[in-house]
């Protein structure tokens, strides 16, 4: 049963940028939703307008304040707030270029990619993973903290940190899903919409993948849903 005994999340990636279509890293550069990704943004928040949120949680990077008020304006008494721990992860000097330069230039210097990153200022691998572990068990805590009545939340994130944590919850959180959706647990395209149904009183821990990286709603979009972008 939702509400009393679980909580229902939805999680939405941001819409398109122009640098998910041209390939460089974003990282934490504060890019922009492009024409296609705000069309994007107009109709997952169609998708979702008859669903009954009580929070949003969102990343405070503009690509995703901008898909997540498509959300809130079918929602207008709904609370939101910004948390940088859902960013994507963080490419530090590295932001703004190719991501081919990422994998190149590392093999150049024959470093791996994570010792290269770190270098130029950013998250390892390890380091992202335990920052998106950690944000989600925080935002658990805040739901708690909201008292009983928090039935159902919405988090719109990143295409990283929604990896990561399909990941977790598979591998280590002990989430059951349905092996034909798990064959989508890649990238997430953008505005690619996942539920999870988490019960309550266990840790986010044994939870069942309702929904994984769903586009739907855009198969009316001209050209329709485009490849999952990568996840930087």
């Amino acid at each position: 049963v939702v509400g009393e005994m679980s909580l229902l999340i939805t999680l939405v990636r941001h819409g398109n940028t122009d640098a998910n279509n041209e390939r460089w890293l974003q990282g934490q550069k504060d890019t922009l939703l492009n024409k296609r990704g705000l069309e994007q943004a107009t109709l997952v928040g169609q998708r979702l307008s008859s669903e009954k949120f009580d929070i949003v949680y969102c990343s405070d990077l503009t690509r995703c304040k901008q898909t997540a008020q498509s959300i809130v304006d079918h929602h207008p008494t709904i609370q939101i707030k910004y948390r940088d721990d859902i960013r994507e992860r963080g490419f530090g000097s590295l932001s703004g270029k190719p991501i081919s330069y990422l994998m190149t230039e590392s093999t150049r210097l024959r470093k791996s990619m994570d010792d290269f990153v770190k270098e130029h200022g950013g998250e390892t691998a390890e380091v992202f993973e335990e920052r998106i572990i950690r944000a989600y068990h925080d935002i658990l805590k805040d739901v708690e903290s909201e008292g009983d009545g928090i039935n159902q939340i919405v988090i719109v994130t990143h295409g990283g940190p929604l990896k990561m944590l399909t990941k977790y919850w598979v591998e280590e959180a002990h989430f059951k899903v349905d092996p034909s959706n798990y064959g989508t647990r890649g990238n997430h395209g953008n505005t690619a919409v996942t539920r999870v149904n988490v019960p309550k009183q266990q840790n986010g821990h044994n939870g069942i993948i309702e929904i994984l990286n769903s586009t739907n709603h855009l198969c009316d979009q001209t050209g329709g849903p485009l490849d999952p972008p990568p996840s930087v």
